[in-house]
């Protein structure tokens, strides 16, 4: 992925290697007042995301179909942060995950790193047949990974009924369902179902600003149950102090200054 990050910055060439936004969104952004705003010694010390972040992520969720509440709502330093950090809660080597078959590549790093199994059990379709083969098979799985909307790398999405039976599938087994899902908001789709709209607690929905906004903000969440947060506390502080405090409380500024509903559908325009 870096290799394919440095081949980009070179110019000359269109990169279809990575799930970047464009550059022109991102010219819509309003940085440079945003910045200015960050008067405050809160964006210079240690200290959790601001208040005012979680707010804009939760008008997000709400665009989703979701409804949010701070306390499900663990904020991280991107989308793939958050994967790794359920990651170390959850993956033990001789272990299973069962996912898509093609599924994310870094996902697959992780499960490498990780030295579990990788199950292609679950498909877009209402169709449990697959995972529950796969949990005759290779057991409970530590987690099942999909991204509902948007799925990276085939592009497809899941519906209704599918996301339900995937639920309801793994309450019965015990497993965590993980859905990965950069995409939704940008969906040329009119209905977004998601799996976190579904209330159960056997799911972790991660989000991210790195489509929405920008990358470099370094600005994620995962939306899941308060005990499940709380476990995530603890993994985090053993990896590091802080999260990224300047690029949080920039991106609370950015959201604050736009009108989020707007943003999104033009973004979902811009790229149809």
């Amino acid at each position: 992925m870096h290799r394919s990050l440095r081949l980009r910055s070179g110019g000359g060439s269109i990169s279809f290697a990575l799930g970047m936004p464009a550059d022109e969104a991102l010219d819509w952004l309003p940085v440079g007042d945003a910045a200015a705003a960050l008067t405050s010694n809160a964006a210079r010390q240690y200290g959790p995301a601001p208040a005012t972040l979680k707010c804009g992520i939760a008008r997000l969720q709400e665009l989703r179909g979701i409804e949010a509440d701070p306390d499900r709502t663990f904020v991280t330093s991107g989308s793939q942060h958050a994967l790794s950090l359920i990651a170390r809660l959850l993956l033990r080597e001789g272990g299973c995950v069962f996912t898509t078959e093609f599924a994310y590549p870094n996902f697959h790093e992780l499960a490498r790193q990780c030295r579990v199994t990788v199950v292609p059990a679950v498909t877009t379709d209402v169709d449990l047949s697959a995972l529950e083969e796969a949990l005759t098979t290779h057991g409970r799985p530590a987690l099942i990974y999909v991204m509902s909307l948007g799925h990276n790398p085939t592009g497809r999405s899941m519906s209704r009924a599918a996301i339900e039976r995937i639920v309801g599938f793994a309450e019965d087994c015990g497993a965590l369902v993980v859905d990965d899902d950069p995409y939704g908001l940008v969906s040329y789709t009119p209905e977004r179902p998601s799996f976190v709209a579904t209330g159960s607690d056997s799911v972790a929905g991660i989000g991210t600003l790195s489509k929405t906004l920008m990358p470099s903000l370094r600005t994620g969440w995962i939306d899941t149950s308060p005990a499940l947060v709380s476990r995530l506390g603890a993994v985090r502080e053993a990896a590091e102090i802080d999260t990224a405090t300047v690029g949080h409380h920039l991106a609370a500024s950015i959201l604050d200054r736009i009108d989020i509903d707007r943003h999104v559908d033009r973004l979902a325009g811009f790229y149809r």
